[in-house]
Formats: structure tokens, sequence, C-alpha cells
């Protein structure tokens, strides 16, 4: 950058399959290539200008096809930029192949063997482009979850935000299951999918003739206000973790996921703590080296808070990048912390503990309710102890709307016909002598006024008809005055 000159946001980061090169791409829409041993650019890799669109690198990706090895980036403009990794070139470098397609924002990028490349987009769509020709072969739409799952912003979203909730935010294959295809975005559900794509034809596309499915969707169980943002995978598809917008990381086994019997109870959480107070940009699985396995992985995670850091597969902060004194991996004692922020076990003690308690109340008011309509039950069921017929009269229906009336000092007043209270308009609640606003009563007691009204000793027989036919009796209906 020049000297005096704003430092440009970068909004994507990737390394090479050596490890030896790091790719960073800005919101100018300019990838530089680093050389991560010394620090210094190797070249800057430069697109065409749409002036109608924004610029910015939101996702790349290295692959190499045949003898041939590329660069690809996806971007604000909706467009895969590709370029050929030569390593004579120097400078700026325009792009071999550019490839449209896409409906809306591309957010997301990967790449998987032999050439597909595929796209997670904002308007809820996977695309699954050829890179040989640039056609796209294939798109899977996120629809949106069953009302029974974890739905995140379902309390104070606008209508907006709701259906806006399904952009693809991160796209990943899982090459040892298959190249199943695992997607995380804006409601908080974890998508697994399966097509043509794959190295063996799953048995429930043979069967359907359909080019791809989702396999299995997992809810996050994230907090209910954050979207997803981030995932990545280990290289043996044991382990898998999800970031939200609230920095908030979870960890998930996903070592008995099938792919040939897809089942979202193949996916279990293992730890959940928050690592930044902002939203995470970036997350990365680190495995252990070869020679000393009993490390185990470790999360490098980068946020919008410009921060850095490194965990345990656990949730124990190893250290910050930056931070005055260094640390050993190998070595926990020169960590941060010795303690785990792992917060799952309190979630799930605390959320079992209100389910109880909350299941609990139910139950006891289900158990009221049910005595007084076995009570109301019986009374209707006996029978009169003369001869006579009787033949109860339905009830009068209610009206959709209360009765308006004018009171003292002309405020209007409608009847409650349940309890027999007025209840004025624009006038404040009445209180309690503890000061709290009168509540309606509960249901119960709605139940048990209704058992009253309905007591067959109420009904009051009408005077015989003269041809001797049955007499009938009239239930006495709820008035204004209760």
């Amino acid at each position: 950058a020049q000297e005096g000159a704003a430092e440009p946001f970068l909004p994507a980061a990737a390394f090479d399959d050596n490890g030896r090169r790091l790719l960073t791409g800005d919101h100018h829409g300019r990838v530089r290539v680093w050389n991560f041993s010394n620090g210094a650019c190797i070249k800057t890799l430069v697109k065409p200008t749409d002036l109608y669109r924004r610029q910015e690198i939101t996702g790349l990706t290295m692959y190499q096809y045949e003898e041939t090895r590329f660069f690809a980036a996806s971007s604000w403009d909706r467009k895969i930029s590709v370029w050929v990794d030569d390593s004579e070139d120097s400078g700026t470098v325009d792009p071999f192949l550019q490839i449209g397609g896409n409906d809306d924002d591309i957010l997301s990028i990967a790449f998987t063997y032999p050439k597909i490349l595929a796209t997670g987009a904002s308007d809820g769509n996977i695309n699954m482009f050829d890179i040989e020709s640039g056609a796209r072969r294939l798109s899977m739409t996120c629809t949106k979850p069953p009302s029974t799952g974890n739905t995140p912003r379902q309390t104070g979203s606008s209508p907006a935000e709701l259906s806006n909730m399904q952009y693809v935010e991160k796209v990943i294959f899982l090459e040892h299951r298959n190249k199943t295809v695992v997607s995380v975005g804006g409601d908080g559900h974890i998508r697994f999918w399966e097509g043509v794509w794959m190295e063996t034809a799953p048995q429930s596309l043979s069967s359907s003739m359909l080019m791809s499915r989702l396999a299995a969707i997992v809810p996050s169980g994230h907090w209910p206000e954050f979207g997803l943002v981030e995932t990545d995978v280990d290289d043996a598809n044991q382990v898998l973790v999800t970031c939200d917008e609230g920095g908030y990381i979870k960890v998930w086994d996903i070592s008995e996921y099938d792919w040939q019997a897809p089942s979202p109870s193949q996916v279990k959480a293992t730890a959940f703590w928050r690592a930044h107070p902002l939203t995470i940009s970036t997350v990365n699985l680190i495995p252990p080296p070869a020679d000393n396995p009993g490390r185990g992985i470790l999360l490098l995670t980068a946020s919008a808070d410009k921060r850095v850091l490194l965990w345990s597969i656990t949730g124990v902060l190893v250290g910050q990048f930056g931070q005055a004194h260094a640390w050993d991996v190998d070595n926990p004692s020169t960590w941060v912390t010795s303690q785990s922020a792992d917060i799952l076990n309190d979630v799930l003690q605390g959320l079992f503990s209100v389910m109880n308690d909350a299941k609990a109340a139910e139950a006891d008011d289900e158990e009221e309710e049910r005595d007084i309509l076995q009570e109301l039950d019986d009374r209707l069921r006996k029978k009169p102890s003369s001869s006579v017929q009787f033949k109860v009269s339905p009830m009068k229906k209610l009206p959709a709307e209360l009765p308006s009336r004018k009171g003292k000092k002309g405020r209007d007043y409608e009847v409650d016909l349940l309890t027999g209270d007025r209840v004025y308009k624009n006038a404040p609640p009445k209180k309690s002598a503890v000061g709290e606003e009168r509540q309606r009563p509960p249901m119960s007691q709605y139940l048990k006024h209704f058992a009253k009204k309905l007591d067959p000793d109420n009904i009051v027989g009408a005077p015989a008809a003269p041809d001797g036919g049955a007499r009938e009796a009239r239930v006495a209906t709820p008035n204004a005055k209760g």
C-alpha cells in the first residue's frame, strides 16, 4: 500500500495446498499472493471492474486440473474469477476465466476433484459449476426448515429479516464421506447434501432419478439471535466446527455420519463456547503433527474484533497472536488458560431444568382442567329423577364482538360474557392491594363457571305440551350479569 493510503479491508484469506503461500482478498476485488516464509508479496491478481456491483472478495480456493494449478475467487459481483498459477508471473495478473451463472451475491466457494466448483449465495442457492466449460451443472435451494427446529431470530425479527435467513454463508465438501456437501447460513441449520457429483451414487438418488437431495438437516443449537457464518472440517472428516455472528463456536462429532443412511442423530455436539465478542470471520482446524498425534486438533479463529486466537478442540485458549509472551502448542503450561471455556453442559443443564419445570406446571394445569371437565361430563350424563324426557336446547353462540355500552361519566365499556365484569375502554387497569394489575381468571375458573351453568339441577322445565309430548328444557346461558 502507498504511504498515507488506508489499508484495504481483507474479508477472505486462504493457504495453498502446501501451506507455503497465503492468499488474501480485499474489498476492492484484488487477490494478493504472499510468501508465507518471508512475508513478501509475490503477485497481485486483478479482475475487470464492474461499476454497478461491489467488488469485494468473499471466498478463495486453489485447485489443480490435469497438470495446471489455478486460483479461484468469488466476489459480490456474482462471478467466479480464475487465474492460472504460473510461477513465472509477477506484478499484476489478469484472470484466465470468469464464470457467471449465479443469480445473487456469492458468499462462499469450494472445490472438489475432478472439476467441480461449488458456490453458496445470498439467495439460498448452492450452485455447481464445471471448471472446464464454466457451465452451471446443478443448483440446490435451501428451503425453510421445519418449524420444530431451532430457527434463529424468531423473536423480534422483521418479515424482511425472516425471509432473508436462507442465505448460504459457507459450503464445504466432506471428501472422505463420498464428497457430501455441508452448508451453513443465516437460519442456524447445518445441511448435508448428496448428489451426482459424488464418487458413488447414493441409492436414494438412483431410485428417485434425482440429481441432488437434502440428506439431513441439523439444528445447530447456537443462540437464536445469531446466524451461522463459518464452518470447517478436519482432514479425516471426523470433526466439524460451526461459528455464528455472536462469536460462539460449536464443535461436532461427525465420525458416525453415514452417507449411505444419513440421519441428524449421527451429528453430535461436543463443545460450545464464546471465542469472540463479535462475529467470527474465519475458522480453521489445524491437525496435530505426525510426530505428536496426542496433541489433538487446534482451532484458529479470526473475528471482527481484530483478534486472531488459537484454541484447543475442547475450548481451552492457547493464546492470542501478537501477545507479549510466546506459547508452545505442545506445552499446555504455556497456554493462556488451563480451564476450558466450554458452556455446553451448563447450557444443557439449565435448559433441561427450565423444560422440566414447565412440563411440571403444565401437567398440574392439565390435571385440574381434566378433573373439571370430568365433573362436568358426569353431571351432564346424570339422568333426571322423574320420567319426564328432557331435551337440552343448544347454547346460544357468543357474539363476535362484545356489546359496547355507555357507563357512568360517559365512558364506554364492554361486558365480559364469561365473568360479567365491565371492561372499560381507555381506562387504566385496576390494581390490587399489592399494586399488581388485575389478571384475567385462569381457564379453570371459566370451566367451573360453565359447569355450574350446565348443571342439570339448574335446568328449568317448560309447561307440558297439549299433546302430551316431551317437555323442552332450557339451559341457563351466561348473560351480561353473569
